[in-house]
């Protein structure tokens, strides 16, 4: 297994990196049009709390 440190370091950027993409009408993320603001507002709010895990 790899490091759990560096695992979820790049876990971090990548929820991050998907959040911009989320928010990003130019290239969003579904491909398919931006999520609901309800969604995207829950998303933001888990990254907010520190991307706890269930």
């Amino acid at each position: 297994m790899g490091n759990s440190s560096t695992d979820n370091s790049s876990i971090d950027n990548s929820s991050i990196d998907s959040n911009s993409r989320m928010n990003n009408s130019g290239a969003p993320m579904p491909p398919s049009g931006l999520l609901s603001q309800s969604e995207r507002d829950i998303f933001q709010e888990w990254i907010d709390d520190g991307l706890l895990e269930n």
